[in-house]
């Protein structure tokens, strides 16, 4: 009797002394297995290189996302005020970082936390600046009393003991086209002082966007989002350069009397001015300095007698 191919023929029956033979797969099924592997594995492979391309952008923005009735300027920045300012520089500049809400279905921008790597790239665009002291940056948790706002950002920066704040979003509204806008605020007016901007966008050759996410490789050059924020951070370094070149120190009553007291190892040591007069004195002040000074009282001891024996 001819043992069944199937498994519940083989566990209804009992089993023979010799075992079953397997039965031998055809060529053609074999090359049907093998082609049929090779297409999931490309599959998996188009689906592990794209995944993280994502399907949804964000909404083109405009200025007036972060400012009401500002104006955009196109890949450039303009000042709101005249650059002429007195005692404003040196100071502190605080920078915020918006974005647009993911996890929630507000329109509002939020304000997000910047990465160590973020932060270095602001921190290194203002390396050099005497007038800039520092550079820092609002967290999330310095607004959980004035809201999410420009108020809040204001007293946040004010808190940081920082005289300018620099508001700004990156905003990707494609898969290889973005845009940086920002506001440059005075803390203490409260008043906006110039508006920035910065967009760019990469082609591929077949005149299409194509996105940078699960390329290998470096994609710096050609990607939209780092070349606009770069572009952003050099606009804000020449935009705050002419205003420090406008801003003139303040004017003191009068003027200061510092002398150094050791000059520095490379420079000569200061001699009095010999011809110059000198200074006049009050009349007492001569009389006392022309009067001879009182001698010296004597202070010795007296010699102490010796009787001699005769």
């Amino acid at each position: 009797m001819q043992p069944a191919a199937s498994f519940h023929a083989n566990v209804s029956e009992p089993c023979s002394a010799t075992p079953a033979r397997p039965a031998e797969a055809s060529p053609g099924r074999l090359v049907g297995r093998l082609a049929a592997i090779l297409v999931v594995a490309g599959a998996f492979a188009l689906v592990g290189c794209h995944h993280n391309a994502p399907r949804t952008y964000e909404p083109w923005l405009r200025m007036d996302a972060l400012a009401a009735n500002l104006e955009t300027p196109n890949n450039t920045y303009k000042l709101l005020a005249q650059p002429e300012s007195r005692g404003r520089f040196p100071c502190s500049l605080a920078v915020a970082r918006m974005s647009w809400p993911t996890a929630s279905a507000s329109d509002r921008l939020e304000l997000s936390e910047m990465t160590h790597a973020e932060q270095g790239l602001w921190v290194d665009a203002f390396r050099g600046f005497a007038a800039v002291r520092d550079v820092r940056f609002v967290l999330p948790r310095s607004l959980r009393q004035f809201g999410n706002g420009i108020d809040g950002l204001l007293h946040a920066a004010h808190v940081a003991d920082a005289e300018l704040l620099l508001v700004h979003v990156n905003n990707r509204f494609g898969p290889n086209r973005a845009q940086v806008l920002g506001v440059i605020y005075d803390v203490a007016a409260r008043a906006p002082l110039a508006t920035l901007h910065a967009s760019a966008k990469f082609l591929d050759d077949d005149g299409l966007e194509e996105a940078q996410e699960g390329r290998y490789g470096d994609r710096r050059t050609t990607d939209a989002a780092y070349q606009a924020a770069s572009a952003f951070r050099e606009q804000a370094a020449d935009c705050l350069r002419q205003q420090i070149k406008g801003d003139m120190t303040p004017s003191l009553k009068e003027p200061h009397r510092w002398i150094p007291l050791y000059p520095y190892y490379w420079q000569p040591v200061p001699r009095p001015d010999v011809s110059a007069p000198p200074p006049e004195q009050e009349p007492e002040l001569e009389a006392e300095s022309a009067a001879p000074p009182p001698p010296p009282p004597d202070r010795r001891a007296p010699a102490p007698r010796v009787r001699l024996s005769t």
